[in-house]
């Protein structure tokens, strides 16, 4: 990859970041009065919003609070559960990795025989990943 393709692809991710940080802070501080799940979401992931608005983020992190946003108190909130899985993917994957799950869910959805493989019940869920993370990368 050429220096001027790698800044542009870079500028693309961090201002993907930044977009997705703004609305989750945005809704976080919207419901932070309303619910003690969101004023300790916003307390925990404030470090990697404020890195994710100043452009400092720039290797894969772990993101926490998703429990809260999935089958806490805060999924009940409108758009708030998506701002933070969108948050959370730009935050955690690179843009190999994005890649590497559109290609796996584009080959659920086209093709039945991976789509029978993976609901098998043979295997188990991370069998199932490990499958497919397996053959994206040989």
């Amino acid at each position: 990859m050429n220096f001027r393709k790698h800044v542009t692809v870079q500028n693309t991710v961090d201002m993907e970041r930044r977009r997705y940080a703004k609305e989750l802070k945005r809704l976080l501080e919207k419901y932070q009065h309303k619910e003690t799940e969101a004023a300790m979401c916003l307390r925990e992931l404030g470090p990697l919003i404020r890195g994710a608005l100043d452009g400092s983020l720039k290797t894969p992190q772990d993101v926490p609070c998703g429990w809260h946003f999935h089958w806490g108190e805060l999924r009940k909130y409108p758009g708030l559960e998506d701002a933070y899985c969108e948050f959370a993917e730009r935050v955690c994957q690179d843009d190999s990795s994005r890649e590497r799950t559109r290609k796996f869910f584009h080959q659920l959805d086209t093709d039945p025989k991976f789509d029978a493989r993976m609901m098998s019940s043979k295997l188990t869920w991370w069998e199932h990943i490990w499958s497919w993370w397996e053959r994206l990368k040989g």
